[in-house]
Order: structure tokens, then C-alpha cells, then sequence
């Protein structure tokens, strides 16, 4: 399977959806803060509380969105802490994330680490986070030309 047919795109699409939201990847709460791709997978990149570091990881096992948390109140949880009441438990983990080394991002990172790649520029496409976001490329056209 090629990762630019079609069957990535949702996996691209929730990336977009999710874009700079703290979510969980496997047992940790991080920032999403883009996609790529390669010859043999999918990935979501992350940014990692602490040190800021950057990482990816594959969009097979996927993500839990923490969209749920909005409106909710924990009852003696962050909120005490940062004191702020106004804000709720989403929020109090986006400021969590950004006091502790993963601000939010200015861009979205769309990586295509293709070896022999003419879709987008081996290197990155930065999409500046205040515009909107282009949809999927449709990509059948470059998998059907491709050598095989």
C-alpha cells in the first residue's frame, strides 16, 4: 500500500481537525502538531512536554483526541492551580503543555519523507497556522504514474 493513496487521507484529515489540541499518544499528553508521510507509513508529529522535543509517530495506532474535556470541570484539578476558573480542564491542559516546553505551534508541519517524492517538497511545507488548511492532495494521479 503507497502512503499517498486515499486510504490516508482521514488519518491527514484528524490531523488537521486536531491541529496545535493536546491529545494522548500511547501514554502520554502532548500538542498535535502536523502529518507526513513516507514510502511505508503515515505519521503524526508531536511536540513533547519537557524539552519541546519533536517526534513522530505512526498513524496506525492513531491518537485519543482530548476534545471531550471541553466544558468540563474537574473539581479540585488544574483549575485551582493556574486560577483561572474560567477555564476548563482542555484548556487547563493547553496551558499545562505550553508552560511546560510545547507552546503552541505557529505552523503546521506537512512532511513528505518520499524517496523519490514530487508530490510536495522532500523537505517541509509549512502552512502557517492562521490560514486555513489546504484539504488532502489527491495523490492517485502521481501513484498511477509512478515506475513500478
Amino acid at each position: 500500500m503507497s502512503a499517498g493513496t486515499s486510504e490516508y487521507d482521514p488519518s491527514y484529515a484528524e490531523a488537521r481537525v486536531h491541529f496545535n489540541e493536546p491529545v494522548v499518544d500511547m501514554f502520554s499528553v502532548v500538542r498535535l502538531i502536523g502529518w507526513g508521510q513516507d514510502e511505508d507509513d503515515c505519521y503524526y508529529i508531536y511536540l513533547r512536554h519537557g524539552a519541546g522535543q519533536v517526534y513522530r509517530s505512526s498513524a496506525v495506532g492513531g491518537f485519543i483526541a482530548l476534545t471531550p474535556l471541553k466544558q468540563a470541570q474537574s473539581p479540585d484539578g488544574l483549575r485551582h492551580a493556574l486560577e483561572d476558573p474560567a477555564c476548563d480542564d482542555f484548556d487547563q491542559l493547553d496551558k499545562w503543555l505550553a508552560l511546560n516546553g510545547a507552546p503552541r505551534a505557529d505552523v503546521f508541519r506537512l512532511e513528505d519523507r518520499s524517496i523519490m517524492s514530487t508530490r510536495v517538497t522532500p523537505a517541509k511545507e509549512m502552512i502557517d497556522a492562521n490560514q486555513s488548511l489546504p484539504p488532502a492532495p489527491d495523490l492517485r494521479a502521481y501513484d498511477a504514474a509512478a515506475p513500478r
